[in-house]
């Protein structure tokens, strides 16, 4: 259960008359630190839906609605592919109840055996990856197409991630899986995530060998996935923060500022301040433009900073934000 901020100060304690050695004040400390950081936002299982989320989900939806396989995603480093992939899966599973999806990490070595493709496939579907190939493909093939067939719309989604370490080994044994779906009146629907510009360089490989068949199922559409660009962008993210609530009821900023924001205080409202400190300290050869994953450290530390200066009446200082954004190395990130 988080703790009331209310009761709990991240000040420095103040003078005690006992000894140097006495640590109940760091300890107390401490623990605050520790509690504030048992809060959803820095941890990965509850995601808030960045404005380029929604805009990928607005082009994939209607591709998954119709079966129309093969959109692909390349960004940078830190963009945030990992973290879209989780959020659209959540959002066809509200959207489609009826849709199964997966997430397959691709590892960091080329599964160029079928026997390493199919125990990593199992993994995901958790089951047993003991026996020969054979017996592995054919477990395989047999839950996939057991959980296709249970669904009225007769469809699986798999989500590859790391998409950029996919050989052309992969892709083969991945066409051998969606015929076998299909002959079974499943279909197999794919979205790849991969770092920029390494998948476009392997889209481009499987093109200039002749591997269109292994294209139009998995790689016929690039869905732009762009970085963050202006004041509203970082609006939408802190709107969002302002609006996310734990599962006790409480608003993810009146976990960490209930005096302020009891008296009306949002994140959302600074935004023109983050910004407009983000770029101050920015060369002026680079864009207005950053990654999610700085981004996002940048708005742990301020929020941290802020539960420490939380009072009914607040003016955030500059320095919340400047600091945050020092610390987190958010300036550093930005696109060239």
């Amino acid at each position: 259960m988080p703790i009331n901020l209310s009761t709990v100060s991240i000040h420095a304690p103040p003078e005690r008359s006992e000894p140097a050695t006495d640590s109940s004040a760091a300890q107390k400390l401490g623990t605050a630190l520790e509690n504030l950081s048992s809060h959803p936002i820095f941890g990965s299982s509850d995601l808030i839906a960045t404005p380029q989320v929604a805009e990928v989900y607005g082009v994939v939806k209607p591709m998954v609605a119709v079966n129309d396989s093969g959109a692909f995603i390349s960004a940078d480093p830190g963009a945030g592919k990992s973290s879209c992939l989780q959020v659209l899966q959540a959002f066809l599973t509200r959207d489609m109840p009826s849709l199964s999806s997966f997430i397959i990490p691709i590892n960091q070595q080329q599964s160029t055996s079928i026997r390493a493709f199919y125990k990593n496939l199992l993994s995901i579907l958790e089951l047993s990856t003991n026996g020969e190939t054979p017996d592995l493909r054919a477990r395989t093939f047999t839950q996939l197409t057991y959980v296709g067939c249970e669904s009225k719309i007769r469809k699986i989604l798999l989500f590859l991630d790391e998409a950029h370490r996919m050989g052309i080994t992969e892709f083969q044994f991945l066409k051998d899986v969606y015929n076998h779906l299909a002959l079974h009146g499943v279909s197999l629907i794919t979205i790849m995530a991969g770092q920029s510009p390494n998948l476009a360089a392997r889209i481009t490989e499987l093109r200039t060998k002749g591997y269109e068949d292994i294209i139009g199922r998995f790689a016929s559409r690039e869905v732009t996935f762009r970085s963050f660009e202006s004041e509203e962008d970082v609006r939408a993210v802190f709107d969002a923060i302002d609006a996310a609530a734990s599962s006790d009821g409480r608003r993810w900023t009146e976990f960490f500022c209930p005096k302020a924001f009891a008296n009306g205080f949002r994140l959302g409202s600074t935004a023109n301040q983050f910004f407009r400190i983000w770029r101050a300290g920015v060369p002026v050869t680079m864009t207005s433009s950053f990654t999610a994953r700085p981004f996002f450290r940048a708005i742990r530390y301020a929020l941290v900073m802020l539960a420490g200066i939380d009072a009914e009446t607040i003016v955030l200082p500059d320095e919340v934000f400047e600091d945050a954004i020092l610390s987190s190395r958010l300036s550093e990130g930005a696109n060239r």
